[in-house]
């Protein structure tokens, strides 16, 4: 823009000079204004010098400003970036963190698992080893229970000699035979004296059974 102004006024500058020189009389009148004319185009050529040099410092200046400003978005671009890396490392330090606590915890719940499972498995395997005793008692206790319902009884009461109680214990079954058969088991017995005298004779009455299988 100062350039094109700088140009304006040297373009302006001849066509007032020659205004001036128009309809006036050659002579001594052109020869006094030539020094003055001569000293303002000196003038108006330094100030347009000095334009072009403003200009190029000024554009110097708004390359700097340019330069500057990109300088400035590069490193708020990078305390940005910065922010960023640090606020992500500090978000995947408390995931990672995390990930560790719930990865311990989750082998915490394997291990318990595992554990149960186990001991499951070996409760499982003594209710399998109870059940089948279980069945095998069960078989036998029904073939006993089921020899028992066919069982009979076969018994006979039978009685000892009379004999005088001479003092004798009531243990002593010996010394009155108090005897069964082989095959038989002795059920019940009793002792009984004759009659309602205490020192009459005694004898024992007993009962001898057989099974039949």
């Amino acid at each position: 823009m100062m350039t094109n102004f700088a140009a304006l006024l040297l373009f302006l500058l001849p066509l007032n000079i020659f205004e001036h020189s128009v309809g006036m009389p050659r002579g001594k009148l052109r020869l006094k204004r030539q020094a003055p004319q001569s000293s303002a185009l000196a003038a108006l050529m330094s100030f347009s010098v000095k334009l072009s040099d403003m200009e190029r410092q000024i554009t110097s200046y708004e390359k700097t400003i340019q330069r500057q400003k990109a300088e400035i978005d590069q490193l708020t671009a990078k305390l940005d970036s910065k922010a960023d890396r640090v606020q992500f490392k500090s978000l995947q330090t408390l995931l990672d963190s995390k990930m560790v606590a719930l990865k311990d915890e989750t082998n915490t719940k394997d291990l318990l698992i595992e554990r149960y499972r186990n001991k499951l498995s070996q409760l499982d395997s003594e209710v399998t080893d109870i059940s089948n005793q279980y069945i095998n008692l069960r078989g036998k206790t029904t073939e006993v229970l089921d020899r028992f319902d066919e069982l009979g009884f076969h018994c006979t009461t039978q009685n000892t000699g009379w004999a005088p109680k001479a003092n004798a214990a009531i243990g002593n079954l010996d010394r009155q035979w108090v005897r069964c058969n082989p095959n038989e088991f002795l059920q019940s017995f009793v002792l009984t004296l004759a009659s309602n005298y205490e020192e009459d004779m005694v004898r024992y009455k007993y009962r001898c059974c057989s099974l039949n299988i």
